[in-house]
C-alpha cells in the first residue's frame, strides 16, 4: 500500500517514524477514503501490489487525481514524501469523518523523497504552492553513490531553513566516513534521479547564484565536516532559486570530480 506524505524528511530511517513524515498529503482537509472516491486524502493512492521475487525489482503504474507537481497550486508533491506500508488498508474506513484518521496500512517498509527526472526541454522551476506552511524548512539524507567506493557507514544531512530579512537562507549540514583531510564541494543540481550509480543522473548543477559551489569543506582527519552558512539565491518559496524537486551532492574535488554522494530534497 503505498501513501504520500505531507513532509519529506526521512532522517528518521528505520524504524519511519510519523514525527518526521507527517501525516497523509491532504490539501482538501478531506476524510480519509480510496480511490476513486474524491473524498480523500490527495495522499491517498491506495495502490496494493504483491511482491513475489525479493530478489527482483517491483514496477507499479498508476494515474490518480488530486496531485500535481509544482504549480501554483495547493496539491504539489515535490519535496514530499512517499511511503509503502506492509498491509492493504482497512477497507477505506473514513475514521467518523475525522481529516486526521490514516487508517491502518501496517508497518511503514520503505519511503523516498519525491522529486522531478529531467525530460528534454524541460526547465526545473518547482517552488512552493502560494499559501503553503510546510516548506519553510527542507532536509537532504545523503547516502553513497555506488562508483564513489565509500563504505556504507557514509552518511550524513543538510538542513534548509526560512531566509532571512535580507533572503538568505540558512544551510547546515554534516558528514561523516569521507575521504580524511580531503577537499569537498556541496552543489545543488537540476534534477532529483538517483538511479545512476554516479550520480550523473542528477544532472548540471542548478542555475541560481549560489549552487555553482554551495561551499567548500575541508573533512577532517576522521572524514566528518560540518558546516552553518547564510546563501542567497538559496529559496523554498521563490520561483527563482527554488531547490524544490532538485538533488544536492557532494564532489571529490572542489571544482569538479565524481559525485561521492548524492541526495533528493
Amino acid at each position: 500500500m503505498q501513501h504520500i506524505h505531507a513532509l519529506g524528511d526521512i532522517s528518521s530511517s528505520f524504524p519511519m517514524v510519523n514525527a518526521v513524515t507527517g501525516g497523509h498529503f491532504n490539501p482538501y482537509v478531506s476524510t480519509h477514503g480510496c480511490w476513486p472516491n474524491p473524498l480523500r486524502h490527495a495522499g491517498d493512492i491506495l495502490s496494493p501490489f504483491n511482491v513475489t521475487q525479493t530478489a527482483a525489482p517491483t514496477s507499479v503504474s498508476l494515474q490518480r487525481d488530486l496531485l500535481q507537481l509544482g504549480g501554483d497550486g495547493i496539491a504539489s508533491v515535490l519535496g514530499r514524501s512517499f511511503l509503502i506500508h506492509a498491509a492493504p488498508l482497512d477497507n477505506c474506513a473514513t475514521g467518523g469523518g475525522d481529516p486526521s484518521y490514516t487508517g491502518a496500512a501496517g508497518k511503514r517498509v520503505a519511503q523516498g523523497v519525491i522529486g522531478l527526472l529531467a525530460a528534454p526541454g524541460y526547465v526545473n522551476v518547482a517552488r512552493a504552492s502560494p499559501g503553503a506552511v510546510n516548506f519553510t524548512t527542507a532536509s537532504a539524507t545523503l547516502q553513497a553513490t555506488a562508483a564513489s567506493g565509500l563504505a556504507a557507514a557514509a552518511n550524513g544531512s543538510v538542513q534548509f531553513g526560512a531566509a532571512d530579512a535580507s533572503g538568505a537562507t540558512r544551510v547546515v549540514g554534516s558528514f561523516s566516513g569521507l575521504p580524511p583531510s580531503s577537499s569537498v564541494s556541496v552543489q545543488i543540481h537540476q534534477w532529483a534521479d538517483l538511479r545512476s550509480a554516479d550520480g550523473s543522473a542528477l544532472g548540471a548543477r542548478a542555475d541560481n547564484s549560489s549552487s555553482d559551489a554551495l561551499l567548500t569543506l575541508q573533512t577532517d582527519a576522521s572524514g566528518a565536516a560540518r558546516f552553518d552558512v547564510q546563501r542567497s539565491g538559496v529559496s523554498l518559496t521563490a520561483a527563482a532559486g527554488s531547490i524544490l524537486g532538485r538533488g544536492i551532492a557532494l564532489h571529490a574535488q572542489p571544482a569538479a570530480g565524481a559525485q561521492v554522494r548524492r541526495r533528493r530534497h
